[in-house]
């Protein structure tokens, strides 16, 4: 059940099940015969390695795109916990407070991308998967950049956007509700914090989930590499306790 009225409008409708499916496959790639070879003529070894792959549902000429467009198509929209919009983990930065209007929702068909779980802010150092047939969503903006992360502005190949895996993800990463007018000074996160407040300032957990599964949790985990990682405990809709990032000596 949603925490309350208010907070269950702030995401965006996603897929009735809790968490959405994954499954896990085998990538194996095949060298040509004439590559990746030693200077000697050896072929080099290719690892294999598990992968979680996302299969969209597109049943009914991909209604689960026709909704999400209808949702969020020509309407303003905010990124929890922030964001980095252009290639995905590579782009320009911008806090939770930026507003964007969308004007592109499209399926990538024939196509597979890596990306990532939670807030774009943290690129794709989380957790990640395979995207099969993802979701470009263009924006445009008139909100200035805080900065930029992984490459400058022309040296990202890609449209100035968001890429998700299907609607679920778009419902956990962005929402159409304005952010708390005083959100731009990101006071620190202490007991009695609001798990909205959590949410606007860090975004969803680092981890598979629609809104509704998510906002259940009495604890929110951040994945990140060490000393960076990060966790959050609620009671009645509150923080409890917090682990904040650490930083590096």
């Amino acid at each position: 059940m949603p925490i309350d009225q208010s907070f269950a409008n702030i995401a965006l409708a996603s897929n009735s099940a809790l968490r959405p499916t994954l499954r896990g496959y085998i990538a194996n790639a095949v060298a040509s015969a004439a590559f990746a070879r030693t200077d000697s003529g050896v072929a080099l070894s290719l690892r294999r390695g598990d992968s979680d792959v996302y299969w969209p549902d597109e049943r009914n000429s991909d209604a689960a795109l026709r909704n999400l467009r209808a949702q969020i198509l020509s309407r303003d929209v905010y990124a929890f916990g922030g964001s980095i919009v252009g290639c995905y983990g590579s782009g320009r930065s911008y806090p939770p407070s930026a507003r964007f209007t969308v004007s592109s929702v499209d399926r990538r068909y024939g196509a597979a991308y890596l990306v990532g779980t939670g807030t774009t802010a943290h690129g794709i150092i989380g957790t990640t998967f395979l995207a099969i047939d993802p979701i470009d969503v263009g924006v445009t903006t008139a909100a200035r950049p805080e900065g930029w992360a992984g490459s400058s502005d022309v040296e990202t190949p890609c449209g100035f956007g968001f890429r998700f895996a299907d609607p679920w993800q778009a419902g956990v990463t962005i929402t159409s509700d304005a952010p708390p007018p005083d959100l731009s000074s990101r006071p620190g996160i202490t007991p009695g914090t609001t798990k909205l407040r959590v949410l606007w300032l860090l975004g969803y957990p680092d981890s598979f989930g629609t809104a509704t599964y998510f906002n259940d949790l009495k604890r929110w985990d951040y994945s990140m590499p060490a000393p960076f990682a990060s966790s959050v405990t609620f009671a009645n809709n509150s923080v409890v306790t917090y682990d904040p990032p650490g930083r590096l000596p």
